[in-house]
């Protein structure tokens, strides 16, 4: 974008020296009613070890502009990078005040980029803090931390929390949609885990929120809470003690009949395995046409128990591959995760929820249809998820689930978006009728239009009413935000 896209001076543009002295008051960004305000009054009730506010020409915008999906990204008028509660808190009150449009960042894997804008952005990645409890029992993490670096410190004393395989994920926005991973099955979703918030409110003010403090606003920020309600600051967990787990991998390559036959298998029994198991299995289509397979997760119970578990697909058809190793958890998120470093991509994700194993025809849909290019991946539900009603929380695919279902697609370059998407969304709309309709926010997809009901089911109504009480005028909102009233 253009420099004029971005700055106001008075019929002058700024330079580089001008910016250099701080004087943004001379930075105009757009209000809700298209008028446009300085940020002169922001600026002077920020201190610089509070935050940085920071526009496109300055040299240190560009370190926190990047994002994991490239083909979202939004460049910003301002970015107003938080280092503390307070600072948050200000900038809200300001954008309230102003009648500023915001977006809220936290991490960085917003599939659709719903954590970005092109107006004011608060972003809290540099509140990173991580204090554990002196019993261990729990810990209370900054909102901008990433999932590595919290798996680091609790592995350190032997303890966990169940969160997502990626390390470079936001603990934040993975928790308040739900927070699936691969000890989802034995110890529940991330926000299952969450004991209390601390947020900045649509007025501006910190406030807790727990079981017993704002227990309405407590319910809808697991699962529902990503972006509609308030910017988190503080979050704390309960930990679970564990230290090492079983990683299991098993791989086919198979005809289309044989795959047909494996996923069914999977699906009759990954949800109702021992719970100690949590499986995923991944799908893809060669350009033969022949169809790969793995099937691929960790145990935190005994070695014989999973190999008898495991025998139960191998008696399908045999693996080309099958490991079964004992590492420390931390081995375990290399293992699955990889690098802790930052990766930046183009890419789309989709994703559906099977409640009842798929029927012969789906399957067969699913194979025949699958293009090369797009992984197809089953998280397996039941166990401890199930413990919860679907209306104990404001993650709503908890009973019956058999499991999640993403749809998964990466690129390089540009210029290959457009046959991506289309590709994708075709795909997907072919499969449509042999699932239940509902879909996983995590992976959110601006191409769902009742997104609410997808995302939410029947918490819908609860959510919106939860909504219109703690932000009446809707000033936290993004693409897929808990709607005010129905009919949106």
């Amino acid at each position: 974008m253009k420099r004029r896209e971005f700055l106001k001076f008075s019929g002058a543009i700024a330079t580089q020296s001008f910016l250099a002295t701080g004087l943004l008051e001379s930075v105009f960004v757009a209000t809700a009613h298209g008028q446009s305000v300085s940020l002169r009054d922001l600026k002077n009730s920020l201190s610089q070890d509070q935050a940085l506010i920071l526009v496109p020409q300055d040299a240190q915008f560009a370190n926190y502009q990047m994002a994991f999906n490239r083909r979202t990204l939004k460049t910003p008028v301002v970015r107003v990078v938080c280092s503390t509660p307070q600072a948050v808190a200000t900038a809200v009150q300001w954008a309230q005040a102003n009648k500023v449009p915001l977006a809220m960042r936290s991490g960085g894997h917003s599939f659709e980029g719903l954590s970005q804008g092109t107006g004011l952005v608060i972003d809290t990645r540099p509140m990173d803090q991580f204090e554990l409890s002196a019993d261990k029992n729990t810990f209370v993490s900054g909102a901008g931390a990433m999932l590595g670096n919290v798996y680091t410190k609790l592995s350190q004393v032997g303890r966990v929390v169940p969160a997502g395989s990626c390390p470079t994920v936001g603990i934040t926005g993975h928790t308040l949609g739900g927070g699936y991973g691969l000890l989802a099955r034995p110890l529940g979703l991330a926000c299952d885990s969450l004991l209390a918030v601390e947020m900045v409110n649509a007025e501006g003010k910190i406030i807790r929120v727990s079981e017993t403090e704002n227990s309405e606003l407590f319910w809808a920020l697991r699962g529902g809470g990503a972006g509609s309600f308030g910017i988190v600051t503080k979050l704390q967990f309960k930990t679970h003690p564990v230290s090492h787990v079983l990683v299991y991998g098993m791989s086919w390559n198979v005809t289309s009949k044989i795959a047909a036959e494996l996923m069914k298998a999977w699906q009759q029994w990954a949800p109702e395995a021992p719970r100690e198991i949590t499986s995923l299995f991944k799908v893809s289509k060669a350009k033969d046409g022949s169809i790969n397979m793995r099937a691929i997760g960790q145990s935190l119970g005994a070695e014989n128990v999973l190999r008898s578990e495991l025998a139960r697909l191998s008696a399908i058809a045999q693996p080309t591959k099958m490991t079964v190793e004992d590492l420390d958890f931390m081995s375990s998120v290399r293992h699955f995760g990889g690098s802790f470093d930052h990766e930046y991509i183009f890419m789309k994700g989709k994703s559906d929820y099977i409640k009842q194993v798929m029927s012969d025809e789906g399957l067969e849909a699913m194979l025949q249809k699958a293009p090369t290019g797009i992984d197809i991946i089953f998280d397996s539900y039941g166990g401890a998820i199930r413990d919860k009603a679907d209306d104990e929380t404001a993650f709503a695919h908890r009973a019956g689930t058999v499991s999640s279902l993403q749809y998964y697609t990466q690129w390089y370059k540009d210029a290959d978006t457009k046959a991506r998407l289309e590709t994708m969304k075709t795909f997907h709309d072919a499969l449509r009728p042999y699932m239940s309709g509902s879909a996983y926010f995590n992976y959110c997809d601006l191409d769902i239009k009742d997104y609410g009901r997808a995302y939410w089911g029947n918490n819908l109504e609860r959510l919106m009413e939860i909504k219109l009480q703690h932000d009446p005028t809707n000033f936290f909102a993004h693409a897929q935000s808990i709607p005010l009233k129905k009919g949106f």
